[in-house]
């Protein structure tokens, strides 16, 4: 799903934004240096922002193009 909540109609695309969000999430938690950078924030906001960014990541990347081009 979206960030706005609509769904994703392709399939091979849909698979590609679960992939880059999985792995956007898994370099997010993985990483001292970013926790680094985290630990000044509320636990709970952190864990909203890293899901909220790998979502929106994936969206961009998927469909960056055509925004870019969407008149």
């Amino acid at each position: 799903m979206l960030p706005n909540g609509e769904l994703i109609p392709d399939l091979a695309k849909r698979e590609r934004y679960a992939e880059i969000v999985k792995d956007t999430i898994r370099d997010l938690y993985g990483h001292a240096r970013y926790w680094e950078f985290f630990k000044t924030f509320n636990e709970e906001s952190v864990h909203e922002f890293i899901t909220e960014y790998a979502s929106r990541k994936a969206y961009y990347l998927i469909n960056g193009n055509r925004l870019v081009t969407k008149k």
